[in-house]
């Protein structure tokens, strides 16, 4: 299954937990979503606790506001919490709070985070509630992502199996394999999911930078794109390398038809 699209997708996470220079509006042209982490359940609710952990939701949706100026799609990432997991959520007025959240916050579209400390029999049905409900709230070019690591053998294959269709994106985010792991995962999931909808996720300062450049430099002849986690640890205090290290060198290597947007200087030549 052939990618012929001829920009690939850059996303990257912004989280609102972690004290950085690179705040949210600081996000740097080139990337195409930025990824806000975390919205979760409470009380049938959208929680914003943990995203305001640091910065007021006012202070947020003024930097959301110039994020989009530039261009960027802004996302909203769903993880469930330790107090409420998705097999207790009632879907029906949880969708009502994501939509109230989605237009008061100017969110372009949602990101699921496969991960969930509810009983096993209870995943799939709820993953696949929670993907459906998500899909009816947004335009059908809006976009949704489902984020997941474990591979087709996990929930993840019966999960996607249902979804596929609804979904524009599965992002892996096994940050802490190896290069040849990392394919190997990718082509795990390439046996339902086409290539140019799956997006290999690196992680800044666990990533090595060569990698990251091996890996979208294969990724960069025929497949869907990258994942960044996160911007706010793409500094040297972090990753022990230069501000936007992880950022250059997925930017100097993804395939794009326009490569004018590249404004950030080259950080990664040390390599």
């Amino acid at each position: 299954m052939e990618s012929t699209s001829q920009n690939q997708l850059f996303t990257a996470y912004w989280t609102g937990y972690q004290k950085s220079i690179n705040t949210l509006d600081t996000t740097p042209l080139g990337v195409d979503q930025v990824i806000l982490a975390f919205f979760g359940p409470l009380d049938n609710k959208v929680e914003i606790t943990f995203i305001t952990s640091l910065y007021s939701a006012e202070q947020l949706k003024t930097w959301i506001k110039i994020v989009k100026s530039k261009g960027i799609k802004v996302i909203a990432s769903l993880l469930d919490t330790p107090e409420t997991h998705w097999n207790t959520v009632d879907m029906a007025q949880f969708s009502k709070s994501l939509s109230t959240l989605i237009e008061e916050w100017g969110f372009d579209g949602i990101d699921i985070d496969a991960e969930s400390g509810m009983p096993s029999s209870q995943y799939i049905s709820s993953f696949v509630s929670l993907i459906k409900t998500c899909r009816s709230l947004l335009p059908e070019s809006a976009p949704l992502s489902y984020t997941c690591y474990l591979g087709l053998e996990s929930y993840d294959g019966e999960i996607l199996k249902e979804t596929i269709d609804l979904i524009d994106t599965v992002q892996l985010m096994a940050y802490g394999d190896d290069f040849n792991s990392m394919i190997g995962l990718f082509n795990n999931y390439n046996q339902l999911v086409p290539a140019d909808k799956l997006v290999i996720g690196v992680k800044a300062g666990t990533t090595p930078l060569q990698e990251v450049v091996k890996l979208t430099e294969w990724n960069s002849a025929k497949k869907g794109g990258m994942m960044l986690w996160n911007l706010p640890l793409d500094t040297i205090s972090y990753s022990n390398k230069p501000r936007w290290s992880y950022f250059q060198a997925i930017l100097d290597n993804i395939k794009r038809s326009d490569k004018n947007h590249n404004n950030v200087k080259r950080t990664w030549w040390f390599i």
